[in-house]
């Protein structure tokens, strides 16, 4: 079924390529999404980070991302799983009354107080990687590893 599935979206893909038209694909790894551009992630129906697949998969910026990622298993049982970023032992926040400031700060282990009250901006870090988290809002660069 998944070398199937795989063959069915990069038949999909070669025809929105075709008509040069844009598709979006929802996609938990680089093996489900293997001839994607540029990828987007949402969190409750907010961007969270945008970047070239090759980039986003091989160095994840925002902890949602990097929860993904990790959270995805490998095929080779051999393979290190990333670490993904602690998370605060709480349940998901809700999607019909999102709370203020970045929506993903509840579950977040690295999330600091301004995060549950400031939505943070989509910041630009290279001309193809966005993010939006406080951790690189002011200077487009992790103040937690400078």
């Amino acid at each position: 079924m998944k070398k199937h599935g795989k063959k069915v979206l990069s038949l999909i893909l070669a025809g929105a390529m075709m008509w040069s038209s844009a598709l979006p694909v929802f996609a938990a790894n680089e093996n489900t999404a293997p001839d994607a551009d540029d990828i987007v992630v949402l969190y409750m129906g907010q961007i969270v980070e945008t970047g070239g697949a090759d980039t986003l998969f091989a160095k994840p910026l925002h902890p949602y991302t990097q929860a993904l990622i990790a959270a995805v298993p490998s095929a080779n049982p051999l393979d290190e799983m990333p670490a993904a970023p602690a998370k605060a032992p709480c349940a998901a926040p809700s999607p019909i009354d999102p709370p203020p400031g970045c929506r993903y700060a509840p579950l977040c282990g690295r999330a600091a107080p301004i995060c549950a009250r400031v939505t943070p901006p989509l910041t630009e870090m290279t001309p193809r990687t966005k993010v939006a988290c406080h951790l690189y809002a002011s200077t487009g660069v992790s103040h937690e590893y400078v």
